[in-house]
């Protein structure tokens, strides 16, 4: 079904991209009487996709194109390489580059003071931090799940189980809208990644070293950009938090 999306969308671009940022744009409109807003957020998510696509242009990897998805951000077909590192590079750079888009939008509001951007920064940290969480089908989850495969299986079991424990602690103390949409799917995440890790390192595609691990200096490197991009996001969000 998605094949059939993405060949339709190759086929009928300008009708498709109209119809998506309307699916964002009338919903805004609807609840907050502003379309501005709903382009905002449609510009945010292309932003987002466009990042992933210029760093498998970087790294020469084979790309099909970007794709805008109603209600649900968007997505870039592309050829994936054994090499995690230049994967994982990919993956992070869309939310690297939704997060320097919120960043803006928060600057605008304080340049500007139209309120469209103050609601847009608000949802552009609330999404990021969403796509953050290291779910597998989440860019958090890739990126963190790359990180984990080259640490040994004793700091891997200590990681998860400190994110549960820590997760499931603040969790107490978060409203329940981040609850909902933040906290327990961190929570669940961390039973998530222990899986997933073990199941690589039993996988024959890692016995037979054609998918290599990143080196401790990439995962550190790695690492660190993760964390940036969550600090970041979160003290956006508390920016912009309603009062």
């Amino acid at each position: 079904l998605l094949e059939r999306y993405i060949d339709f969308y190759d086929q009928h671009k300008l009708l498709m991209l109209i119809l998506n940022v309307g699916c964002y744009v009338l919903p805004f409109y609807y609840l907050y009487k502003s379309w501005r807003l709903g382009a905002l957020i449609a510009l945010f998510l292309y932003i987002h996709e466009i990042g992933h696509y210029l760093a498998c242009k970087f790294f020469k990897i084979e790309v099909r194109g970007i794709y805008l998805l109603p209600f649900f951000g968007g997505l870039i077909k592309l050829k994936a390489e054994n090499n995690i590192f230049k994967m994982s590079t990919v993956v992070i750079s869309g939310p690297v580059f939704s997060t320097i888009c919120g960043i803006i939008y928060l600057l605008f509001y304080f340049i500007f003071g139209l309120k469209d951007y103050f609601w847009a920064a608000y949802f552009a940290a609330f999404i990021n931090l969403f796509n953050l969480i290291p779910w597998a089908s989440f860019d958090g989850g890739k990126i963190l799940s790359s990180i984990l495969f080259s640490f040994s299986q004793t700091s891997v079991r200590i990681f998860t189980i400190c994110l549960i424990i820590i997760s499931g602690f603040t969790n107490l103390f978060m409203p329940i809208s981040l609850i909902i949409f933040l906290g327990l799917p961190t929570f669940f995440s961390g039973f998530q990644l222990y899986t997933t890790y073990f199941e690589f390192k039993n996988s024959d595609l890692y016995l037979s070293g054609q998918y290599p691990i990143m080196t401790s200096k990439e995962a550190a490197v790695m690492s660190i950009a993760y964390a940036i991009l969550i600090i970041v996001s979160i003290s956006q969000l508390y920016i912009t938090w309603p009062i």
